[in-house]
């Protein structure tokens, strides 16, 4: 969430933008907003983000336990 504020003011072009960034495009103007499409976009971003995490889980609990043990 850091770089959205950069990514504001360096990128100029709407094709380089990312992905947060480009969700801030959905404000239609000050007072209004489509909160049916934000929501969607929420969700298909967050989409991969969950299942890679579901399918690498065991893998992230081990490294993370691993890494505790002293000795």
């Amino acid at each position: 969430y850091g770089e959205v504020l950069l990514a504001t003011f360096l990128l100029t072009d709407t094709s380089q933008y990312t992905y947060a960034v480009g969700m801030s495009l959905f404000s239609t103007s000050q007072y209004t907003a489509k909160w049916g499409l934000i929501t969607a976009a929420a969700v298909v971003g967050a989409t991969p983000i969950v299942l890679l995490f579901l399918v690498l889980q065991r893998q992230i609990v081990g490294g993370l336990t691993a890494g505790a043990v002293k000795g």
